[in-house]
């Protein structure tokens, strides 16, 4: 028979697993807060250029083939427009029929239940630097990604025990475009009067 080990030997073996996995969480940790710091000081710096004009875009794509993308319209730093489509790669479209979808302007903006909720970047990245912060379970793994301009794209928690479509917990943008300072089209009322940036287009 083979010898039966010893259990205080054992239990400091489980012990020792256990520290270094704690390091190895804190490191993580650590390494991802600063990353979503540091695109927080960029988005910073973005938002003031571009006068927090911008939009996004959230999608899922599942991996059988459907999915479907929500577009975040930002003015002045408040939500004005929201767009929502469907698609699926196996049944695509007849030709000049369009995808399910919907476009919400307005007071409208987030009536429906699909789609990515409207909210600006500062709500998204509030979200993003409370899951950079928090602690990873053995079977989970965490995300943070930017784009080539630095700004932060996702920051996310998926658990690898699920091995297709795994929730993500957290924020994962697809793209960000930012308004070109100065380019923006202004529209007026019939008295000539402006209206408000907010509002979006008449």
């Amino acid at each position: 028979l083979e010898p039966v080990p010893d259990a205080l030997a054992a239990t400091r073996i489980q012990a020792a697993a256990r520290g270094r996995h704690a390091r190895q969480q804190l490191h993580a940790s650590q390494a991802s807060a600063v990353k979503v710091q540091a695109a927080l000081e960029g988005w910073a710096k973005a938002k003031a250029k571009c006068g927090g004009n911008y939009e996004y875009t959230v999608g899922f794509t599942s991996a059988f083939g459907f999915g479907h993308t929500t577009t975040i319209v930002v003015k002045a730093n408040k939500v004005v427009e929201r767009r929502y489509e469907e698609f699926n790669r196996r049944e695509p479209p007849r030709p000049g029929v369009k995808p399910p979808g919907f476009v919400e302007k307005g007071a409208d903006v987030g009536k429906n239940k699909k789609g990515a909720p409207a909210k600006t970047l500062d709500e998204i990245y509030a979200q993003a630097g409370k899951v950079a912060a928090q602690a990873l379970r053995p079977s989970e793994r965490r995300y943070v990604r930017t784009d080539k301009n630095g700004l932060l794209t996702s920051c996310f928690i998926i658990d690898t025990r699920i091995a297709d479509d795994a929730p993500r917990k957290g924020v994962a943008i697809g793209q960000i475009k930012l308004a070109v300072a100065g380019n923006a089209k202004i529209y007026k009322a019939p008295n000539g009067k402006a209206f408000p940036v907010h509002w979006g287009a008449p």
